[in-house]
């Protein structure tokens, strides 16, 4: 999937994630691997792949929710980093500084859905 599926679009959406991810691996060197699967005036769904580091970051116009799908790590939450394990959810409003890693040699898989519809991305690195 190169772009985002347009919700007005489509009736209704079934995807497969483990499908997804096996025809969409992040490049080796890439630390994180965000990929858009769709799009709508009210909500941005994101499949998120971390093999490092997303750095604190917060963003402006959204409030994000995150649900682990695969892999172990941590997460950045009001300045201390907290162990993330499958299906664990997070959310995080709008301007509060949050980040991710991964543990060493691990894949980190989350959802991240972004409230309102994300036309561009919205992230504002604070480091």
């Amino acid at each position: 999937m190169s772009s985002q599926l347009p919700l007005d679009q489509v009736p209704g959406l079934i995807l497969n994630i483990q499908d997804i991810l096996d025809k969409n691996p992040p490049p080796p060197e890439a630390e994180v691997y965000l990929l858009p699967l769709f799009h709508g005036q009210d909500i941005t769904v994101s499949l998120a792949q971390i093999q490092g580091t997303l750095k604190p970051h917060y963003h402006a116009a959204h409030d994000e929710t995150i649900y682990v799908l695969a892999g172990n790590g941590q997460a950045l939450v009001e300045g201390a980093w907290v162990d993330l394990a499958p299906g664990m959810v997070m959310h995080f409003q709008g301007t509060q500084v949050h980040a991710a890693r991964a543990e060493s040699g691990d894949k980190l898989v989350f959802l991240c859905h972004f409230v309102p519809g994300m036309k561009e991305l919205d992230r504002v690195f604070v480091e």
